[in-house]
């Protein structure tokens, strides 16, 4: 785990991430490691960057009402959209 780091949210607020690990998103078809995450405590919920995951060597495809990940042939069906967001809400083993 690293140190805390002060981290600029859309509003412009700053608030503190109080470490950064690694997380896994399991999912029915297969398990989604994540690294270098951070840990906010101030945000409610869990916030995924496309551009990370897509830099991991994920494809992620959004639909009118879902969005998928796949690697390596395997694709997944993550979560539904609400409003303007589409939401993670798969089980996640942490280690932050």
């Amino acid at each position: 785990m690293r140190a805390e780091q002060a981290i600029t949210i859309a509003d412009g607020i700053k608030i503190q991430a109080k470490g950064i690990g690694e997380i896994t998103v399991a999912t029915e078809a297969v398990n989604i490691t994540l690294s270098d995450v951070w840990h906010v405590p101030d945000i409610e919920g869990n916030i995924v960057s496309v551009s990370r995951m897509v830099d991991a060597a994920y494809l992620v495809e959004f639909g009118p009402t879902t969005y998928t990940i796949s690697r390596n042939g395997i694709r997944t069906k993550l979560e539904e959209q609400l409003g303007h967001l589409y939401y993670l809400v798969q089980g996640l083993d942490t280690e932050i």
